[in-house]
């Protein structure tokens, strides 16, 4: 806007003109990648004049209103100079990933009637990392109990089949799975009948998405105790011998 002030005398006059400039949205270009749990931002920019709100949509119905302090979900927005609108959450998630949308609307009065308006929108791709968890059905299992493994990968694009290692000392080896595959996550599990002394040690398990060519790998780690009477079995050894 143009302020002209104009003295006549006594009297005063102000006048105000308003320069309205064509609104444009943009967004990163490419995909945008995140980790679960972490911080994550990124920034829309709008140019024009004046600014008469801007809003991102996102999935599960998100919408943020930049011009609100009233907002919901997962993001918010905020902005210093009413031009560069930061989208931020504390704790990117797997539901957060998708499509986002950013658009502006700049409205105002060419005379007393006739409105004006001018509006433009962008998009970007979120996406995430593999993320991988393991759990067991008996941390401190006897010696032949039933135990299973639960190794859960997730991630944006859906990552890959995980894989199961344990080692032991110098004893490597890689168990078989079975998967049951969602949308974005797999959830596989490995079952042993009958534990032995020779299962304790340490497991891990490892997932990896695809992103823009580059793996991203991530991987779970867990101690597995089997509890055996090892001092029975070496008195019975023992009397054997002496036998």
């Amino acid at each position: 806007a143009v302020v002209s002030t104009q003295s006549t005398g006594l009297y005063q006059k102000t006048t105000s003109v308003l320069i309205a400039e064509e609104i444009s949205v943009a967004l990163p270009t490419g995909s945008l990648v995140g980790r679960k749990g972490e911080n994550f931002s990124f920034t829309c920019t709008v140019d024009g004049h004046p600014i008469t709100s801007v809003t991102v949509d996102g999935p599960n119905s998100l919408v943020v209103d930049c011009f609100s302090s009233q907002q919901s979900g997962d993001f918010t927005c905020s902005s210093s100079d009413n031009q560069n609108f930061v989208i931020s959450t504390d704790s990117f998630q797997l539901s957060t990933t998708g499509s986002y949308g950013c658009s502006a609307l700049s409205e105002w009065y060419k005379d007393s009637t006739t409105r004006v308006t001018s509006s433009d929108s962008a998009s970007v791709q979120l996406l995430m990392e593999s993320s991988t968890s393991l759990t067991v059905s008996k941390v401190n299992p006897e010696i032949g109990d039933s135990i299973t493994f639960t190794c859960v990968v997730e991630g944006n694009p859906l990552p890959d089949d995980p894989e199961l290692s344990k080692y032991v000392q110098l004893d490597s080896s890689n168990l078989a799975m079975t998967c049951l595959t969602g949308t974005f996550t797999k959830t596989c599990t490995v079952s042993i009948d009958k534990a032995a002394l020779s299962d304790s040690g340490e497991y891990t398990c490892t997932g990896k998405n695809t992103i823009d060519n580059v793996e991203k790998t991530s991987s779970a780690v867990l101690q597995l105790v089997v509890v055996g009477d090892v001092k029975a079995s070496l008195s019975h050894n023992q009397l054997s011998d002496e036998i």
